[in-house]
Protein backbone atom coordinates (compact mmCIF):
# COMPACT_ATOMS: atom_id res chain seq x y z
CA UNK A 1 0.00 0.00 0.00
CA UNK A 2 2.90 2.32 0.69
CA UNK A 3 4.15 1.93 -2.91
CA UNK A 4 0.73 2.85 -4.30
CA UNK A 5 0.65 6.02 -2.16
CA UNK A 6 4.09 7.05 -3.44
CA UNK A 7 3.08 6.35 -7.04
CA UNK A 8 -0.19 8.25 -6.49
CA UNK A 9 1.81 11.40 -5.67
CA UNK A 10 3.74 11.11 -8.92
CA UNK A 11 0.57 10.37 -10.86
CA UNK A 12 -1.01 13.54 -9.46
CA UNK A 13 1.96 15.62 -10.67
CA UNK A 14 1.75 14.05 -14.15
CA UNK A 15 -2.00 14.63 -14.21
CA UNK A 16 -1.54 18.29 -13.23
CA UNK A 17 0.98 18.67 -16.04
CA UNK A 18 -1.50 17.29 -18.60
CA UNK A 19 -4.27 19.57 -17.30
CA UNK A 20 -1.90 22.55 -17.54
CA UNK A 21 -0.87 21.48 -21.08
CA UNK A 22 -4.51 21.22 -22.17
CA UNK A 23 -5.23 24.66 -20.69
CA UNK A 24 -2.22 26.30 -22.37
CA UNK A 25 -2.77 24.57 -25.72
CA UNK A 26 -5.98 26.55 -26.27
CA UNK A 27 -4.71 29.81 -24.77
CA UNK A 28 -2.65 32.50 -26.43
CA UNK A 29 1.14 32.32 -26.36
CA UNK A 30 1.29 35.62 -24.46
CA UNK A 31 -0.67 34.26 -21.51
CA UNK A 32 1.65 34.73 -18.48
CA UNK A 33 0.87 31.39 -16.81
CA UNK A 34 1.60 29.53 -20.07
CA UNK A 35 5.00 31.10 -20.73
CA UNK A 36 6.94 28.12 -19.29
CA UNK A 37 4.81 25.65 -21.23
CA UNK A 38 5.36 27.37 -24.57
CA UNK A 39 9.08 27.76 -23.84
CA UNK A 40 9.33 24.02 -23.22
CA UNK A 41 7.36 23.33 -26.41
CA UNK A 42 9.69 25.53 -28.45
CA UNK A 43 12.84 23.94 -26.97
CA UNK A 44 11.40 20.51 -27.71
CA UNK A 45 10.59 21.45 -31.30
CA UNK A 46 14.06 22.87 -31.89
CA UNK A 47 15.64 19.81 -30.30
CA UNK A 48 13.67 17.41 -32.51
CA UNK A 49 14.49 19.51 -35.58
CA UNK A 50 18.18 19.43 -34.67
CA UNK A 51 18.08 15.67 -34.13
CA UNK A 52 16.54 15.25 -37.58
CA UNK A 53 18.86 17.76 -39.28
CA UNK A 54 22.17 16.47 -37.92
CA UNK A 55 22.11 13.05 -39.67
CA UNK A 56 20.81 14.65 -42.86
CA UNK A 57 23.56 17.28 -42.92
CA UNK A 58 26.16 14.64 -42.04
CA UNK A 59 25.02 12.46 -44.97
CA UNK A 60 25.14 15.41 -47.37
CA UNK A 61 28.62 16.42 -46.20
CA UNK A 62 29.82 12.80 -46.48
CA UNK A 63 28.53 12.53 -50.06
CA UNK A 64 30.04 15.89 -51.03
CA UNK A 65 33.39 14.85 -49.58
CA UNK A 66 33.29 11.57 -51.50
CA UNK A 67 32.44 13.47 -54.69
CA UNK A 68 35.29 15.91 -54.08
CA UNK A 69 37.75 13.07 -53.52
CA UNK A 70 36.65 11.21 -56.64
CA UNK A 71 36.91 14.36 -58.74
CA UNK A 72 40.42 14.97 -57.41
CA UNK A 73 41.35 11.39 -58.28
CA UNK A 74 39.95 11.73 -61.79
CA UNK A 75 41.53 15.13 -62.38
CA UNK A 76 44.98 14.16 -61.14
CA UNK A 77 47.36 13.09 -63.88
CA UNK A 78 48.47 9.49 -63.66
CA UNK A 79 51.96 8.69 -64.90
CA UNK A 80 52.40 5.06 -65.83
CA UNK A 81 55.84 5.29 -67.40
CA UNK A 82 58.03 7.83 -69.10
CA UNK A 83 58.08 8.15 -72.90
CA UNK A 84 61.42 6.36 -73.35
CA UNK A 85 60.21 3.30 -71.44
CA UNK A 86 57.01 3.17 -73.46
CA UNK A 87 58.90 3.30 -76.77
CA UNK A 88 61.33 0.59 -75.66
CA UNK A 89 58.47 -1.61 -74.51
CA UNK A 90 56.77 -1.21 -77.88
CA UNK A 91 59.88 -2.33 -79.72
CA UNK A 92 60.67 -5.37 -77.53
CA UNK A 93 59.92 -8.45 -79.59
CA UNK A 94 58.49 -6.46 -82.49
CA UNK A 95 61.27 -7.46 -84.89
CA UNK A 96 60.75 -11.21 -84.49
CA UNK A 97 57.20 -12.42 -85.23
CA UNK A 98 58.06 -16.03 -84.30
CA UNK A 99 58.80 -15.26 -80.63
CA UNK A 100 56.86 -17.29 -78.03
CA UNK A 101 54.99 -15.92 -75.05
CA UNK A 102 57.55 -17.33 -72.65
CA UNK A 103 60.45 -15.69 -74.48
CA UNK A 104 58.56 -12.42 -74.65
CA UNK A 105 57.83 -12.57 -70.89
CA UNK A 106 61.51 -13.26 -70.19
CA UNK A 107 62.53 -10.27 -72.29
CA UNK A 108 60.10 -8.03 -70.43
CA UNK A 109 61.32 -9.30 -67.04
CA UNK A 110 64.94 -8.66 -68.02
CA UNK A 111 64.09 -5.20 -69.28
CA UNK A 112 62.11 -4.23 -66.19
CA UNK A 113 64.75 -5.59 -63.80
CA UNK A 114 67.55 -3.73 -65.57
CA UNK A 115 65.41 -0.60 -65.83
CA UNK A 116 64.46 -0.62 -62.13
CA UNK A 117 68.10 -1.25 -61.14
CA UNK A 118 69.13 1.76 -63.23
CA UNK A 119 66.68 4.02 -61.38
CA UNK A 120 68.08 3.13 -57.97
Amino acid sequence: MKAIEILQQYWDVVNQFFVHAQYCAVKDVRTPECHDFWTAVMYTCFGVAALLAIPTVAAVVKERLALYRSRQTLDSPTVIADEISIEKAKTIGAADPDITHEEYATMIREYTSSHSAARV
